[in-house]
């Protein structure tokens, strides 16, 4: 506070809350995961690296259960990631993205869980 004051300003101090982490819901994960592997083979789905980065789907999970994954976009000689200028995705995934989230609803509403 001293030296904000020898400027001639000052400061207010306060901590926020942020977002809540975001953690799966394990039975909504196996259930993305089996309707994945069913879909593209088992070798196709992989387990999710553990980061550190940003992101609100938890804030949709404190009020129902659920699970993120990601989608293999990748266009080889061209690995930029998001927040980049010159990120882009391979869109030939999308489809296949569509089809694992449509088979999952799919399996939750039959009561596979």
């Amino acid at each position: 506070f001293e030296i904000a004051r020898t400027l001639g300003g000052g400061y207010d101090l306060r901590f926020e809350i942020g977002t809540p982490p975001m953690n799966n819901d394990r039975a909504i994960a196996s259930l993305v995961a089996s309707a994945g592997a069913d879909l593209l083979g088992a070798a196709n789905v992989l387990p999710f690296k553990k980061g550190l980065g940003a992101e609100d789907f938890g804030c949709f999970m404190e009020h129902i259960p659920g699970a993120m994954f990601t989608l293999g976009t990748k266009i080889e000689g061209r690995e930029h990631f998001g927040h980049n200028p010159n990120f882009d995705i391979n869109e030939e995934a999308l489809p296949v993205g569509a089809a694992v989230l449509a088979e999952t609803a799919l399996r939750f509403l039959r009561g596979s869980r």
